[in-house]
């Protein structure tokens, strides 16, 4: 995969993470955002799709940490893809 489209998922994710949290907490009654923890999200009959977007932007933050570390150069090409991974 090009190394820019690793990068640019991994940029994705964050907006990935919450908006589909987000329709999650829209459809489930007396679920509140600001109260609950998204990771309650993956409790009950339809928490699969939950788990499924936890696992899918982690698999996209570790992508952006591939390509970061293969477009940087420099003394920060080690440790910050390193970081990004974690």
């Amino acid at each position: 995969m090009n190394n820019k489209t690793l990068f640019s998922a991994g940029m994705a994710a964050g907006p990935l993470l919450m908006g589909l949290a987000w329709l999650q907490a829209m459809t489930r009654e007396g679920f509140n955002l600001v109260r609950h923890p998204m990771s309650s999200l993956s409790l009950g009959d339809l928490g699969w799709i939950q788990i499924a977007n936890f696992i899918l932007a982690g698999c996209l933050i570790i992508g952006a940490a591939v390509g970061l570390k293969r477009l940087m150069e420099g003394p920060g090409s080690t440790w910050a893809p390193r970081m990004l991974f974690l």
